[in-house]
């Protein structure tokens, strides 16, 4: 499937394809550019304290999307703050 792809890695046709599929819906499109900036973070940080600032702007933005799974990644993170709830 199209969506599943790194967009980097597609040829025009898949190009076509994924915007025809990303027409279809604007949190589908959120949620498509929220993986290829996660895969962006995971690609191109040089170092621990980077990569950790980026994750946590990454996890801000894909809270819209990802609400559940970022509450439950923030509480792995930092256990304490699960008990502040």
């Amino acid at each position: 499937m199209v969506i599943a792809e790194n967009q980097k890695d597609l040829k025009e046709e898949g190009l076509e394809k994924l915007e025809a599929v990303l027409k279809q819906s604007k949190r589908l499109r959120k949620a498509y550019q929220l993986k290829e900036d996660f895969r962006e973070i995971y690609e191109t940080t040089q170092d621990p304290e980077s990569g950790k600032n980026k994750f946590k702007e990454w996890l801000c933005k894909a809270q819209s999307i990802y609400g559940d799974a970022v509450k439950t990644i923030r509480n792995h993170l930092n256990p304490h703050s699960a008990l502040q709830m």
